[in-house]
């Protein structure tokens, strides 16, 4: 492994800021590409189909990926402020 690739194995939910039991989730837990994202009333962990609910941040390329297939978030319409 290079020097400078870091390599994360921790894994996060990206929770609602007014309502925590809200979580960001891959839709229908689906693996396609283009699958969309929603908000969702949180899974148990240890539930198998937590996995649609954690994201990991790579630090090489900046960007949120999906535990569930390591797809990447992608943003698209108006970035707010």
């Amino acid at each position: 492994m290079e020097d400078n690739v870091v390599r994360l194995s921790k894994f996060f939910f990206i929770r609602h800021k007014s309502v925590p039991s809200f979580l960001l989730e891959v839709e229908d837990g689906a693996k396609g590409e283009g699958t969309a994202v929603a908000v969702s009333e949180s899974e148990v962990l240890g539930h198998e189909s937590v996995d649609y609910q954690l994201w990991y941040f790579d630090r090489v390329s900046q960007t949120v990926h999906t535990k569930l297939n390591n797809f990447c978030l992608q943003m698209n319409g108006t970035v707010y402020k």
